[in-house]
């Protein structure tokens, strides 16, 4: 995880503290770095030091381990780093005490639908000449969400190439500087498409739609083909016990036959 100086961190709170936690709407989240998003109980905030109720049965955080915190109010979201110092077993909670490790950071809600998908993506960095391969793990009309094995600079223009439902993309991006996610392989970084026209927009939308669609029409045939041969299996397995059984019966009514 990126190392933040205490004084940032000491200025986010003071910044966004009273915004937080006298939102109407306030709910807190914690989530590891495979995006698992835990809804929890935020029990005491003083100063760096956080005292946050989970439930025993969900996913258990490890003493030591960097996650990642989220602060949900009524028109944003709050994230920050934070590090889990200890947790405590009290009937049906766990209470984990955890320190905040980066500057609180300040997300709008997203304004665009946004698809899971991993396709192949490659980032040229046009200052140094340079292609970086990448995957994604979400992609919508405003930008998408990366994993790399490189470390990537932040807060730079790079030309974005992807295809998508069989057409070809050209974009250029903003790698947003990344202040929740624990740095380690592969990285997770979120890219926000700048300079796109409105046209350029509203197709990247209809085929981020279109391929949602062909997606979920694949899966719904292969849920039918699943059903369609366990059907048959049913109907096969059936038919051979019905067979096994008239000729067992067969074979008794010979052998009665026989004692005449």
């Amino acid at each position: 995880m990126e190392k933040y100086q205490l004084q940032e961190i000491e200025q986010s709170i003071k910044e966004h503290q009273k915004n937080i936690q006298f939102d109407g709407k306030f709910s807190f989240q914690l989530a590891d770095d495979k995006e698992n998003v835990i809804d929890g109980s935020l029990n005491t905030w003083l100063g760096e030091q956080l005292i946050i109720e989970l439930p025993l049965d969900v996913l258990a955080f490890e003493v030591g381990g960097n996650y990642t915190a989220h602060f949900n109010t009524s028109d944003c979201i709050y994230v920050a780093n934070v590090t889990i110092l200890n947790k405590i077993k009290k009937e049906k909670v766990f209470f984990y005490v955890a320190k905040i490790a980066s500057p609180i950071h300040r997300k709008q809600k997203r304004n665009y639908f946004r698809l899971e998908a991993q396709i192949p993506v490659q980032l040229k960095q046009t200052a140094q000449n340079k292609t970086v391969p990448v995957t994604s793990v979400d992609i919508s009309a405003g930008g998408l969400k990366v994993t790399s094995n490189q470390v990537i600079e932040e807060n730079i223009i790079v030309d974005v190439k992807f295809e998508l439902h069989n057409k070809n993309f050209e974009i250029q991006g903003k790698i947003l500087t990344s202040f929740e996610e624990v740095r380690q392989i592969p990285y997770v970084y979120r890219i926000s498409f700048v300079n796109l026209t409105h046209e350029a927009r509203d197709q990247l939308l209809s085929e981020v739609v279109a391929y949602q669609r062909e997606l979920l029409a694949i899966e719904r045939f292969a849920q039918m083909e699943a059903k369609r041969k366990e059907a048959e299996n049913n109907k096969t397995a059936q038919k051979s016990s019905t067979t096994s059984s008239a000729t067992s019966s067969k074979r008794t009514k010979t052998k009665t036959k026989r004692r005449w």
